[in-house]
């Protein structure tokens, strides 16, 4: 390893730097680690059981993918299509174990991975790891400071990565603690999976006086995303928009159905 200073790397990889402290590589690691840990909490929304729901050519993957999503290929195509056209996306099967999650999961890890480190330009990746001014401690917590070129310079699909999330329909739904963390975080989140939507009303009669409780959560988070036109999201559904009315209201099935492509899985399919 060519010697850079006449310091030894505190972290004891055998480098060496100009000043005490770590060397180039070690301080390029704990960059990149740390970028990639803003980037944890949008991959970590996503359930387990959908891993295998990643974007790419992968033949195997995409194997995978025409097994367990119907018509995939399609799918595929005209998913990308109107999340590049910037449009919001109903994902709509009428049958359960069709692949409405798995297709949402597959789209959201593409955001996601728009944000990586590796996507991001050479200037961008330089001023992360070195060139940058140092950093101001934090007045409450002593956290580093990023500088604040380096936070201007970052690519709008980093901000968008961040902020993804996945979010359960039925996770909205009643006035706990936790029910109301979820809002918020549907709320505020860049890029929204929100799944299963209809799930939450586990079977209530139609004119139930359930409903209303049940369907709550899910109308305060439509109707709010609706009103910032920054924020996309991808809801995946058995409802059809006449029949989400009945459940939720036409104005809130006008703000999930309105100016959205809607993406057909399972029988029957609508071209």
């Amino acid at each position: 390893m060519p010697r850079e200073g006449a310091y030894p790397c505190r972290s004891g990889c055998g480098g060496t730097a100009r000043l005490p402290g770590i060397c180039k590589a070690c301080a390029t690691e704990e960059r990149r680690a740390a970028f990639d840990a803003e980037l944890r909490p949008a991959l970590r929304s996503i359930p387990a059981r959908f891993e295998w729901a990643v974007p790419g050519g992968d033949e195997l993957a995409e194997r995978l993918k025409n097994e367990r999503i119907q018509g995939w290929a399609r799918v595929r195509r005209e998913l990308m299509a109107a999340f590049e056209a910037g449009k919001n996306v109903v994902i709509l099967g009428p049958e359960p174990q069709v692949g409405k999650t798995s297709a949402a999961c597959v789209v959201l890890r593409h955001v996601i991975q728009r944000g990586t480190f590796d996507a991001l330009p050479a200037e961008v990746r330089a001023a992360l790891v070195g060139n940058a001014a140092p950093s101001r401690p934090l007045a409450k917590t002593g956290a580093p400071r990023r500088p604040a070129h380096v936070e201007v310079a970052l690519p709008e699909q980093v901000r968008i990565a961040r902020g993804a999330r996945f979010v359960a329909a039925r996770a909205l739904r009643g006035d706990s603690v936790a029910a109301e963390a979820a809002r918020e975080l549907a709320k505020a989140a860049t890029v929204l999976v929100l799944d299963d939507v209809g799930d939450e009303l586990d079977s209530a009669p139609e004119g139930s006086g359930w409903i209303p409780d049940r369907v709550a959560g899910t109308r305060e988070v439509i109707d709010y995303r609706h009103k910032e036109p920054r924020l996309r999201t991808i809801v995946t559904t058995w409802l059809s928009e006449e029949r989400m009315a009945t459940y939720y209201g036409g104005g809130t099935a006008k703000r999930v159905y309105g100016q959205a492509a809607v993406v057909f899985i399972g029988a029957p399919y609508r071209p």
